[in-house]
């Protein structure tokens, strides 16, 4: 009889284990994100009164921050939402 080298495989568990960290950990800045724009959109007067001092169009402002909401996914996502 042939000698078959063994294969020692990684439990079932610890691979899905380690792609829900994975993704968990993609998760982290994309629910920040929504959760600061969701606060902005939330304290809308408060909002305003800052906008104001800085001369920003309040409404212009609140436009873009509904579209940037579905776009957020990563850190450098936020980065280039600042400018």
């Amino acid at each position: 009889m042939p000698h078959r080298p063994r294969t020692v495989q990684k439990p079932k568990n610890l691979i899905s284990h380690n792609c829900s960290l994975r993704n968990d950990t993609k998760n982290i800045p994309k629910n920040y994100g929504k959760a600061m724009l969701s606060f902005i959109q939330k304290n809308s007067r408060e909002v305003k009164e800052v906008l104001s001092k800085y001369e920003v169009n309040h409404l212009q402002f609140m436009m873009f921050v509904k579209s940037f909401k579905s776009q957020i996914n990563t850190i450098h996502d936020l980065r280039e939402m600042w400018g």
